[in-house]
């Protein structure tokens, strides 16, 4: 898209954020998941961070530098073994969450 719209004056930049601080747990039903143990975002700063690079022409912004780093990391470590990582990431702590957060 970026490519396409590249001598139109519009600009795209895509917002890659890390786990942020939103309802988006409470919506996927993921109270319990491994997720929230970590810091997450502030909303404000990522949609600080996405503006600056909206602003600035950038392609794409990832936030916060954490993340960054982690998507650094995956462009080296095979999908596969990714995908297992964030699916441990996003189990709930406790067993009996389990059934309890699946949505009905």
């Amino acid at each position: 898209m970026r490519a396409e719209l590249e001598d139109t004056g519009v600009t795209v930049t895509a917002l890659l954020p890390g786990p942020t601080d939103t309802n988006f747990f409470d919506r996927a039903h993921a109270q319990d998941s491994k997720m929230l143990d970590e810091k997450l975002a502030d909303p404000a700063d990522v949609a600080q961070a996405g503006y600056a690079a909206l602003m600035n022409g950038d392609a794409k912004v990832v936030v916060p530098l954490k993340y960054k780093v982690q998507t650094a990391i995956g462009s080296v470590v095979p999908d596969a073994a990714l995908a297992k990582q964030a699916l441990k990431k996003h189990e709930p702590k406790h067993e009996d969450a389990r059934e309890e957060e699946r949505p009905r």
